[in-house]
């Protein structure tokens, strides 16, 4: 009974619970590097963000949005089985278009880490930082 249960009701959406722990653990590497004066500017506030593309037509959500009056770090997470690529930056860099911050720096997170070419595209661009778990840990 505990096998079905577990398999039925468990482990359909263990990765998808994961993912929103996941996402609360990179937020918290932020506030720590936050403290210790380790970002490229301290932020005032950090959550998720959520809002209308009037472009696409439909809701947008970044996972990490940390913030002071000109400056912001963009989030992205992803706790899945495969690198991250430069797609998700990409992503990520248009929704950063949906809000007003003279500067921009993006935080990519991953559980597995990150192909060649958004690493090679990061070397070249200060603003870029990706993060593997090992880091955060």
């Amino acid at each position: 009974m505990i096998d079905f249960v577990y398999d039925k009701k468990i482990k359909p959406y263990l990765n998808q619970y994961t993912g929103f722990v996941f996402e609360d653990v990179c937020q918290q590497y932020l506030l720590r590097e936050n403290y210790n004066i380790k970002l490229p500017f301290i932020f005032e506030k950090i959550g998720r963000w959520w809002g209308n593309n009037s472009i696409k037509k439909r809701q947008e959500e970044i996972d990490i949005l940390a913030f002071n009056d000109k400056k912001a770090i963009f989030g992205e997470c992803k706790w899945q089985d495969k690198k991250i690529g430069i797609e998700v930056y990409e992503q990520l860099l248009e929704k950063s278009n949906l809000l007003n911050f003279t500067e921009k720096y993006f935080y990519l997170f991953s559980k597995t880490g990150f192909t060649e070419e958004i690493i090679e595209f990061s070397r070249n661009n200060s603003k870029i930082k990706l993060i593997t778990i090992n880091e955060i840990l």
